[in-house]
């Protein structure tokens, strides 16, 4: 159960976390912009990433939130992302916000 939470903004690499890098695909999409961690401590391995979903956020009181992704850490998993996929997401992210 993931029972902690806090800020931090999302970097081209990932996520910096209590020493550690955390990174998954999703995560191309919210370079420089600032997410919700929640967590279990006794599992350093991953960590959930969620974004306020705003407009659920304007219509209530409480902010609400989207959940993005489980981020891996890179020490401990290493998965390998090709830079291409990477690119793609964040293009696509691009093009919605200048829709938008």
């Amino acid at each position: 159960m993931l029972t902690f939470s806090t800020r931090r903004r999302v970097q081209q690499d990932g996520i910096a976390f209590q020493g550690q890098r955390y990174f998954d695909v999703a995560l191309a999409e919210y370079v420089g912009e600032d997410v919700v961690v929640r967590y279990d401590p006794s599992n350093r391995e991953e960590i959930a990433v969620y974004v306020p979903d705003l407009p659920l956020a304007n219509a209530l009181e409480d902010v609400r939130e989207r959940f993005v992704c489980r981020a891996r850490c890179w020490e401990v998993g290493r998965e390998g992302r090709v830079v291409g996929e990477v690119v793609e997401v964040r293009a696509r992210r691009r093009e919605v916000l200048r829709r938008e």
